[in-house]
C-alpha cells in the first residue's frame, strides 16, 4: 500500500495558486477527451499511478501532460 509514485506539478499562474484556479476545468477536461483520467487540483496537477505502470503507459501520460502545459502556454 505504500509503493508507488506521487507527482505534483504547480502551473506558475499570475494570480494566487489555489484548487480553484481556473486552470483546473481546462485540464479535467483536456485529459479526459485525451483519455487519462488525471486529477487537476487547480494549477496543480497532481498524479498517483500504480507502481504496476508499465514504462508504455507512464510515456503516454507524459506526452499528455506535455501537449497539455505546451497548450496553456500559449
Amino acid at each position: 500500500r505504500c509503493l508507488g509514485t506521487i507527482l505534483a506539478i504547480e502551473i506558475n499562474v499570475p494570480s494566487e495558486s489555489s484548487y480553484f484556479n481556473s486552470i483546473r476545468d481546462k485540464a479535467y477536461h483536456y485529459f479526459l477527451e485525451n483519455g487519462l483520467w488525471i486529477r487537476p487540483l487547480g494549477n496543480v496537477i497532481f498524479v498517483n499511478p500504480p507502481f504496476c505502470l508499465t514504462q508504455k503507459e507512464q510515456n503516454r501520460i507524459f506526452a499528455v501532460i506535455t501537449s497539455f502545459l505546451k497548450k496553456i502556454a500559449k
